[in-house]
């Protein structure tokens, strides 16, 4: 993984049996040159929380993450399961859909910040406008659908930024 500062737009390059992927979060523009084997087999030590309430939705992206490598995943549909959770776990990223059964998921994103959870949204509404916006600075925001390599790249990336 590169780091890079600057200015790049986010996106993927296809080469060869890898690719490039770039991933823009804010002022930090993160460079990957992966090849697809390299996603394989990437365990972070502490459960992955997946907040989505789309239950189809949640059994793919909790697949593609157990497929990834990934030892343990939490699913749970809403704001309210999500922070009882977080009163005794920490996981070692955060998953969260925007909008969640019980609404906006902006304490769930809060908590994210102020325990410094890596964090991705992953959302079908785009991107606010308003203040909501200053809460997710830094996190990335993936439009669903997402490629399934992108959001468990951006995954990895992200939960891997604490330790840079």
């Amino acid at each position: 993984m590169v780091i890079e500062s600057g200015r790049q737009p986010a996106g993927t390059a296809r080469y060869g049996i890898g690719h490039k992927q770039i991933i823009r979060i804010e002022n930090v523009t993160l460079v990957l040159n992966l090849k697809s084997a390299e996603l394989m087999h990437v365990p972070l030590n502490r459960p992955v929380l997946l907040l989505e309430d789309q239950p189809l939705i949640a059994l793919d992206l909790e697949d593609l993450l157990l497929q990834a490598g990934m030892r343990e995943v939490i699913c749970l549909r809403s704001v309210e399961e999500g922070l009882s959770w977080l009163e005794t776990a920490n996981p070692s990223v955060i998953i969260v859909d925007y909008h969640l059964s019980d609404g906006a998921s902006l304490s769930i994103l809060a908590l994210a910040k102020e325990r410094h959870i890596p964090c991705v949204v992953h959302s079908a509404v785009p991107l606010p406008d308003d203040g909501d916006r200053n809460l997710i600075a830094g996190m990335p925001w993936l439009d669903k659908p997402s490629d399934p390599d992108v959001f468990v790249e951006t995954v990895l990336a992200t939960a891997q930024l604490q330790h840079v």
